[in-house]
C-alpha cells in the first residue's frame, strides 16, 4: 500500500488596494491541498473550501494520479477536516480537438 501524506494550507492571494496604495494579502475561504506519495515532494493537487460540504477540486496533478491514490488523498483530506466524507471533482482534460485545429501557414 502507498503512503500518502496530505497538508492543508490556507489559500492566500495578493491584491492591489487602491485606497492603501499597496498590495495586500487576502485569505480565500479555502485551503490549498498538498500531497506526497511514498515520501515524494509535496505537490499541489487541488483546493477545498472551508464550508462543511465543499468538494475537493482536483487539478491536473491529481488527475495524473491513479484512482486508488486519488481516493487515499480524498480520505486523508476528509480526516484532516473531521468530515465523514469529501466529494471530489476532477475536471476532464482539455482536448485541443474540441476547439478546432490550428491552421498552418501557407507562406512557403
Amino acid at each position: 500500500m502507498n503512503t500518502v501524506e496530505v497538508e492543508l494550507r490556507p489559500h492566500i492571494g495578493k491584491n492591489y488596494n487602491k485606497k492603501l496604495n499597496q498590495v495586500v494579502e487576502i485569505e480565500h475561504d479555502q485551503f490549498v491541498v498538498m500531497a506526497s506519495v511514498n515520501g515524494s515532494s509535496m505537490v499541489q493537487i487541488g483546493y477545498i473550501g472551508k464550508s462543511q460540504d465543499a468538494p475537493l477540486n482536483g487539478i491536473d496533478t491529481m488527475r495524473a494520479l491513479p484512482k486508488h491514490i486519488q481516493e487515499q488523498i480524498t480520505q486523508a483530506v476528509a480526516e484532516k477536516l473531521g468530515r465523514g466524507e469529501v466529494h471530489t471533482f476532477v475536471p476532464a482534460p482539455i482536448v485541443p480537438e474540441l476547439f478546432g485545429e490550428e491552421e498552418e501557414d501557407d507562406d512557403e
